[in-house]
């Protein structure tokens, strides 16, 4: 939930790395640990991860920020500089904001104003970004999309955390107009009794089973309701 993560020692004294679109991370030690020194292959490690969609003409960037001091300071310099975790609202004005194909292709890259996928294979889905919410904030889903499918039905999947931390994944259809036309769907996430606490992930399944003439453009998906 604080987007950063810390290599330290025993006085809590190290580095850390905060990258603010990153909720998981990596971290480790590769080889022996206690030998060699800077010049040598035993390494600790940590790194931000995000799953991105790298088109053959894309232009990427990112940015990542290393803090030198110790887990307090570390902490408090991320805090300074992040802003709180909020629902997602992601609209694909410009790019993809982390959502990702499976089973299924957009049209590439660039991103105009929506995304335009072929839902052509097997049990297509959308899979949006890593991210914390608190599901209490965030009970409706709004999908600004249009549907060209002879299915009448789309579910959205949520992946929750237990008591534990572990991941938990529910879902709740929804009703869909395969007519080819724009239109706001309202999700009512909070009907399902297991969508509860902390929230971590959306999936949007548009249609059972692909075919070759099946297609959604999807303008937004997010909390807000689009105006």
């Amino acid at each position: 939930t604080e987007r950063w993560a810390a290599l330290v020692n025993d006085k809590g004294f190290g580095l850390g790395i905060h990258q603010p679109s990153c909720v998981s991370f990596l971290g480790g030690f590769a080889g022996k640990p206690g030998t060699g020194g800077p010049q040598d292959n035993p390494t600790g490690y940590i790194a931000p991860i995000r799953r991105e969609i790298l088109d053959h003409n894309i232009q990427h960037s990112y940015a990542y920020t290393l803090i030198v001091g110790d887990l307090e300071s570390i902490r408090r310099f991320v805090y300074e500089k992040s802003a709180k975790l909020t629902p997602p609202n992601d609209r694909f004005d410009t790019s993809r904001k982390g959502w990702i194909t499976h089973n299924c292709q957009d049209t590439g890259w660039p991103i105009r104003g929506e995304l335009d996928v072929r839902l052509n294979g097997p049990d297509p889905q959308l899979v949006g970004p890593e991210t914390v919410w608190s599901t209490v904030d965030a009970p409706t889903l709004h999908i600004h999309a249009a549907f060209t499918t002879q299915d009448t039905q789309a579910e959205v999947f949520v992946t929750t955390l237990d008591d534990d931390g572990k991941p938990i994944t529910s879902s709740v259809s929804f009703p869909i107009n395969g007519d080819g036309v724009f239109r706001t769907y309202a999700v009512d996430l909070a009907s399902n009794p297991r969508y509860l606490g902390t929230a971590i992930q959306l999936r949007l399944d548009p249609v059972p089973q692909g075919g070759p003439k099946d297609r959604v453009r999807i303008k937004s998906i997010g909390f807000a309701k689009p105006k």
